[in-house]
């Protein structure tokens, strides 16, 4: 039950992978339900009677607890460290919000255990965000129509200054799927920007003729680049963003590179506060 404690709000919170679909409200609700069942029951287990513990009902139960939830728990307390590691802010990249209003990570962090990025080295620390409404939600009515997802057609800002080194702005908004098939062009349209010595950061997933520079241009950091569609390798429309060493994907000895925002809300658990040079996690919403 202690361990319980500690493992199920984090998996809750952050590491569900299906935060997005469900109400911000609802998972605090459930978070805190979960932690009041596991207060009840650890009370209860220091104070069974020993003849209510030699029933043999009562035996195979508490059997099956400790076989099955015990080893999970462990498992879940052992990860919950790996799910906060991040590079120090000396090792990182220190830029803007790329957005305006409110928003939430779905796949962002350090660990594989949040976000699937980290698996690929050229999009190591990558995220992914939507934009939600009042409640958490990033959709509405039934989600099926791309105009049912609150970021698509939504501005996105430059979030560093430098030079636009590539811009693809043809390729078509795809219908929702969560199996995207757009192996050829998995940025979909995209911008990228060079903003130090060999370093550059991608903006993917664009709609194709939103986009407002053009490759040589010069941006300022909260210069607006385009709207957010659904083209390229994508389930429904988001913002995806990384920083890499080479100027294009699928170039050899790719590296990624970690990054933080300047300043920003930010929404982990149950309240808002002012973060500085910190990072998202999966589930964090966020605003600037």
């Amino acid at each position: 039950m202690i361990l319980t404690l500690v493992a199920a709000p984090v998996f809750i919170s952050i590491r569900w992978p299906l935060g997005g679909f469900v109400s911000a409200a609802l998972i605090n609700i459930v978070a805190i339900f979960v932690i009041f069942f596991a207060l009840i029951e650890l009370v209860l287990s220091v104070s069974l009677s020993e003849s209510l513990i030699q029933r043999k009902f009562k035996k195979i139960v508490l059997s099956i607890s400790v076989l099955v939830l015990l080893p999970t728990m462990i498992w879940l307390v052992s990860s919950v460290g790996q799910v906060f590691e991040y590079p120090e802010i000396e090792d990182s990249y220190l830029i803007e919000l790329p957005t305006q209003g409110a928003w939430m990570a779905g796949h962002a962090g350090g660990s594989v255990l949040t976000n699937y990025h980290n698996a690929i080295a050229s999009q190591k620390y990558a995220i992914d965000v939507v934009k939600v409404n009042e409640d958490g939600w990033f959709f509405q009515n039934s989600g099926e129509e791309l105009t049912d997802i609150y970021s698509f057609g939504e501005p996105i800002y430059a979030p560093v200054a430098g030079v636009v080194t590539t811009v693809v702005d043809s390729l078509p908004d795809h219908e929702i799927s969560f199996s995207p098939s757009d192996s050829l062009n998995p940025a979909g349209n995209h911008v990228v920007i060079h903003f130090d010595k060999d370093r550059y950061l991608f903006m993917a997933h664009l709609m194709a003729g939103t986009i407002e520079v053009q490759k040589g241009d010069s941006v300022l950091a909260g210069d607006i680049i385009g709207k957010i569609g659904n083209s390229g390798n994508t389930s429904w429309p988001h913002l995806h963003m990384h920083i890499q060493n080479k100027p294009a994907i699928r170039m050899a000895d790719t590296q990624a590179y970690p990054f933080r925002f300047k300043e920003m809300e930010r929404k982990r658990w149950f309240f808002w506060q002012m973060t500085e040079n910190d990072f998202l996690l999966r589930n964090d919403f966020f605003r600037e």
